[in-house]
């Protein structure tokens, strides 16, 4: 049936949710094979069917050359089984996910309407991947989407990108691109062994990229030619050398001249080269002020340190029971710290050192204790060139001061480390840059959770291929809301 709808109504093929609900009304009618339609008139179609739609399906099923269409025929389609103009395949309608081939241990967890494992859902795209080579090896992205909403739609529960209640995205970009990618893969593989060659070459994405800003919504504005451009930047370089400033002057000729800030930070230039032209960016409120513009948010200064400090209690209460041994070790070296301390601050500010834990990562990549002020010089040639935090003292809870640096450029010191970490993370965008490896998950969490950055995708280079949203990172949302 859906290869008939598709002959006739090519348009339908373009919405696989309508495609479908189409085939079921002319099942529901007894429509089963061509002939059928002899006792369908234009009124009875009229509730699915537009009025030009419906005269067409009529008319096409009395043509001889719609007899080479079954209705009801679920093998492939010899004339139609490759790209067509729209770059669909109709194999795909009648695809059948190879549920059987799952796990009993995953079939468990669906019939639970929870989420499966990460190995869990590897094994299912693998799966489906096999049994689409065996029909096409050419599949399209178009098609992997159509298989992966018939996945969403069936256990919505357990496959839907979403945060809390609100779907990210169409829902099912996640398992789109696992699907997609694992085919890639395959492709891959089979070109290693045509060609013979035991080894691919690859590139490595760049840290920072222009063409494709991940989650920015207002990155490449127009600049606004002013005349007065030039006495404004001089004016803002003046002041910036001053001891007191005039915070409210600064502030409307930042956003004023935003746009010019957009055109040499998308130019890619060092930061150093967009610090000296643009001294403010150094300070957190102007900074954070180009956040708010650059992605349409509103008072991030005074939010974002907040609500990272309500969420870190959160975390720590959902994490504190947690089994696995290196996140056990951070729970009992923050209530030693409780201890020292006298009050329950350490329970907020280690709470990125419990993330870090649960996700496996290493907190090195976004912060690091230093005792000695003196080595400055030192630390900086040791320290990665991403957004990244220097606290000077034996724990991040004790810390008597902490300096934030990027591309090891320093950006303005602190004892907030709620502030700290949010310039950190907001730099990530200013910047466009990508999450480090080993810091990913963290940071990828705060975007969610924390932030509320909830697009598809991913900021992260490692993930850049499995574009959904990480695992554990919903994993330890459900457990924090629960």
């Amino acid at each position: 049936m859906n290869a008939l709808l598709i002959k006739v109504l090519p348009e339908l093929a373009k919405d696989a949710t309508l495609l479908q609900s189409s085939a079921t009304f002319l099942e529901k009618l007894v429509v089963l094979k061509k002939e059928d339609f002899e006792h369908v008139e234009v009124g009875d179609l009229l509730e699915q069917f537009n009025l030009v739609q419906a005269r067409r399906l009529l008319k096409a099923t009395k043509s001889p050359k719609c007899l080479n269409v079954s209705c009801s025929s679920t093998e492939s389609l010899s004339e139609d089984s490759g790209l067509s103009d729209n770059g669909t395949m109709q194999w795909v309608y009648d695809f059948h996910i190879p549920w059987k081939k799952c796990c009993p241990a995953m079939i468990e967890t669906l019939t639970k309407q929870e989420r499966p494992t990460a190995a869990q859902t590897k094994q299912l795209v693998h799966k489906i991947i096999e049994d689409v080579l065996k029909i096409t090896d050419r599949p399209g992205r178009k098609n992997l989407e159509r298989i992966a909403v018939k996945i969403v739609e069936k256990y919505p529960l357990s496959f839907k990108d979403v945060i809390g209640t609100i779907a990210i995205g169409n829902g099912h970009n996640s398992l789109t691109n696992q699907l997609y990618y694992r085919w890639e893969n395959e492709v891959r593989k089979q070109k290693r062994i045509n060609s013979g060659s035991s080894s691919c070459s690859s590139t490595t994405s760049p840290k920072r990229s222009m063409k494709a800003p991940y989650g920015l919504v207002n990155w490449n504005p127009d600049p606004d030619l002013a005349k007065n451009e030039e006495t404004s930047k001089s004016w803002l370089i003046t002041e910036f050398k001053k001891a007191t400033v005039d915070d409210t002057q600064v502030f409307d000729l930042m956003k004023t001249l935003y746009p010019q800030q957009r055109q040499l930070i998308n130019m890619g230039v060092p930061v150093q080269k967009v610090l000296d032209e643009w001294p403010f960016l150094m300070k957190p409120k102007f900074m954070l002020q180009h956040y708010d513009n650059l992605m349409n948010k509103m008072d991030t200064f005074q939010m974002l340190p907040t609500q990272m400090a309500s969420c870190s209690l959160k975390i720590y209460k959902a994490l504190k029971g947690n089994e696995s041994p290196s996140v056990a070790a951070v729970v009992v070296r923050i209530k030693a710290l409780c201890d020292v301390c006298g009050n329950k601050t350490p329970r907020g500010k280690e709470v990125f050192s419990l993330l870090s834990a649960y996700f496996k990562e290493d907190t090195n990549v976004l912060f690091k204790c230093y005792k000695d002020e003196f080595m400055m010089t030192e630390i900086l040639q040791e320290i990665p060139p991403t957004p990244f935090l220097i606290v000077f003292g034996d724990t991040v809870s004790c810390s008597e001061k902490i300096i934030v640096v990027v591309e090891n450029t320093v950006m303005f010191s602190t004892d907030n480390f709620f502030m700290a970490m949010s310039c950190v993370f907001c730099l990530y965008y200013i910047y466009n840059m990508s999450y480090p490896k080993n810091g990913e998950a963290t940071l990828e969490f705060i975007q969610r959770y924390i932030a509320m950055i909830n697009v598809p995708g991913t900021k992260s280079n490692k993930r850049r291929r499995f574009a959904g949203i990480n695992h554990k990172v919903l994993k330890l949302g459900k457990l924090m809301k629960s």
